[in-house]
């Protein structure tokens, strides 16, 4: 079933359905899917709620979309970008009584060109909460178009009761852009891993 459709006169057009429901005839199970109509954001059309259900109306998943806007401007504007991306992302995991099992939390920061240079993802259950952090450093080269070249991920993860570890990767490219070397560590030298590669006239990697 489909809800809610929406006309804009404005020059966006068709902003889509606002809801659309899907049932599973066999089981009888169903999904009530909500999206954006927004302009204001340049959001519309993308998903902010999903919500499950058995026959008997009870829930059991439900993920929430929350969108925000990265917007660049080129002089004046009149010569923007928008980009639209999913800061938060939040699921939720239920029994098929309707208890709450986990809930898992993502949020993202995005650089201009759409590089994730932070996430923080976290499951909380009845046993605590675990957490893993990302941080990235990308590499961008508007000059040469050489964008999104990740030189370092630091992932740290934590649990209850638990000490917090954390690997470190770094990365190396050539003046094409190609990945020249990796080295992994999980802070202690004697884990270290060092990778270089070595690649003919065409980029193909031969060592």
């Amino acid at each position: 079933h489909y809800y809610g459709a929406r006309l804009n006169h404005l020059g966006y057009g068709l902003l889509g359905f606002s809801e659309v429901k899907t049932t599973d005839q066999t089981t009888g199970i169903y999904k009530c899917d909500v999206y954006s109509q927004a302009t204001a954001n340049h959001t519309q059309g993308k998903l902010t709620e999903s919500a499950t259900y058995t026959k008997d109306d009870i829930l059991i998943h439900l993920l929430l979309n929350t969108w925000d806007t990265k917007v660049s401007s080129y002089g004046d504007d009149y010569h923007k970008v928008y980009l639209p991306y999913p800061k938060t992302i939040t699921e939720k995991s239920y029994s098929l009584a309707g208890k709450l099992l986990s809930t898992k939390t993502t949020t993202t920061t995005i650089d201009d060109y759409d590089n994730p240079t932070k996430i923080v993802s976290s499951i909380a259950d009845s046993t605590g909460t675990y957490t893993t952090t990302t941080d990235n450093t990308y590499e961008n080269n508007a000059n040469s178009w050489i964008i999104g070249n990740l030189t370092k991920a630091a992932v740290t993860v934590t649990a209850p009761n638990q000490p917090s570890q954390t690997r470190v990767s770094t990365f190396t490219y050539d003046s094409l852009g190609y990945l020249a070397s990796t080295t992994t560590s999980a802070n202690d030298p004697n884990y270290m891993l060092n990778k270089t590669f070595t690649r003919d006239g065409f980029g193909n990697i031969i060592k």
